[in-house]
Order: structure tokens, then sequence, then C-alpha cells
């Protein structure tokens, strides 16, 4: 936790495998080694929280329905769309530029989401047309209330009567917090969406009360562009040298041929690990003939 706050300069929940700690690049430092520039969170399309386990139930889609989000001063700052549309990359992108944020919904939201799962606010071809994965596309949302009272009773979600009293509870800046709520209040009667061009069927309405707001973060499942890397693979000095004889990187560990945000589309984390393990297996083979 404390190398990701160091070194990503955020707030993530690290849901990938418990051995991925930085040990390499913390070795590879000491070796001399040179660190990309760009050291990038590899960020997941769902939501977590770094107090407790959203992964576990359907918590972690609650950023995926298209809910209002604020952030931290309760100011809007993103088309909550985005976390259906591009949810790998421009959406998880957005989220993370808030640190953290607030998902706002109502108590017909929560009892919908139990019942119907995300067939209460999004037509099948909605989902259809972003190839939503299935996972996130269950009729029921059995645990949903369950997982919101467990939030609440660690200060991770408030619940109110009104949105007046909600942000009060949640501590947001009162001017921020009234506006967005006024602008969001008036696309939804309006039905458009000046500010961040939101489709109108995900401007669902906040006029009836309890109201909710629950803490999210981006959850991460590793990193990507650490030790700098020659088309070889071998690891490169402070001067971009391969001074580190027998010193190879491939896959995540491996840095300047990713960008920022993670694509879209499956595989290519996949595909670069496939890709560069082999050329750096070949350079290996080449080294140890020498």
């Amino acid at each position: 936790a404390a190398m990701m706050k160091e070194r990503l300069n955020g707030v993530f929940d690290n849901v990938g495998l418990s051995s991925n700690t930085g040990d390499a690049i913390v070795l590879c430092e000491k070796l001399g080694c040179a660190m990309s520039d760009d050291l990038s969170p590899a960020l997941a399309e769902f939501c977590s929280n770094d107090v407790l386990d959203y992964y576990a139930g359907y918590m972690k889609f609650i950023n995926q329905l298209g809910f209002l989000m604020l952030d931290p001063a309760g100011a809007r700052f993103m088309n909550e769309e985005l976390c259906l549309t591009e949810s790998n990359s421009i959406g998880a992108a957005a989220m993370r530029r808030a640190s953290w944020s607030w998902v706002i919904l109502t108590q017909a939201d929560l009892d919908s989401l139990q019942a119907e799962g995300v067939w209460g606010h999004l037509t099948r071809e909605y989902c259809d047309e972003y190839e939503m994965r299935s996972r996130i596309i269950d009729p029921v949302y059995t645990t949903i209330k369950d997982e919101m009272e467990e939030c609440i009773a660690y200060g991770q979600a408030f619940k109110a009567d009104t949105l007046e009293a909600l942000g009060k509870a949640v501590g947001f800046n009162e001017k921020s917090y009234a506006e967005a709520i006024d602008d969001y209040r008036k696309a939804v009667a309006d039905g458009t969406d000046p500010l961040f061009g939101k489709d109108p069927r995900l401007l669902y309405p906040l006029d009836d009360g309890p109201f909710y707001a629950v803490r999210i973060i981006s959850p991460i499942d590793n990193t990507y562009n650490g030790i700098r890397v020659d088309t070889s693979f071998r690891a490169l000095d402070e001067n971009l040298t391969p001074s580190i004889s027998g010193l190879y990187l491939a896959g995540m560990d491996s840095g300047g041929y990713f960008t920022y945000p993670y694509s879209n589309f499956l595989g290519s984390s996949s595909s670069y690990c496939l890709t560069s393990g082999m050329l750096a297996a070949e350079a290996v083979a080449e080294f140890l003939e020498k």
C-alpha cells in the first residue's frame, strides 16, 4: 500500500495476486536499473474500496450503472456512462482522477438492484451494445442490501432521508455539492446533460428518498511500465545502456512499451507478456551461448 501511494500518486485497492509486492522492481533498482517515467496502475473496469472487500459481492459493479458520481468535495467530475462504454480505459482513468468518489443512488435504485440486477436500469439492447460482461448482468443482486449495510457500518456509505442531509453526513463542500445536485436534477428534467453529455437513458431521477452515498476507489490488478528495457529486454541503467550483464525483464516488470490508460480490448497485456517472454528467452539463450 505504501509503495502504491508513493509511486502511483493515488489510493488504490490491489485485487491482483498477493505476491505482486514490487520485489522485482525494488531489486532491479538496487542493482542500478532505471525505472520508466510512466509507471502506471493497470486499472480494472469495476470499482473497489480500501476498507471493505467489494470484490466478493455486487457492490463492485455500482459504478457501472451510470449513477451520479461525485468527487470528495461533492462536485461532479466525469461522464458516468464511460464506466460502461469505456470501462477499462477512459472510464477507469476518469475515476482515478478523483482519488476516490461517491456514488449517489436512491432507495428505489437499491431495491431495483436487489430484485432485477442491472435490468431495472439498463435495457438488454444497451448491455448488448457495449458487451457488458456476464457477471455484471446477473438477474438479481441478492446480497446488495447486506453489502450496503456493511458499508454504512464501516463509514464507507451513508444513508439519509434528504439529499441535503446526505451531503452533510458525507462531509461534502456545501457549495460544490448544491451546484452538482441542482445541475444534475436539471439535466434529468431536460433529458440532456450539457456538462458531460451522458446518455439520457442513464440520467436517473433523484426525487424520492431515502438516499445513499457509497465510497468507491479504483482497483488495480498490477502495474505496468517498470524497469526500462531495450528491444532484447535487457535491463537498462540510468544512461539507458544495458550495462547490467545478464539481467532481463519481460511482462509487466519491463518498461517503455505500454501507454496509459489500459486498452479496452481483451488480451493486450497477455499478448505482450507472451511476446516479451519469448523474445527475452531468445536473448537469454544468445547471451548464455556467449
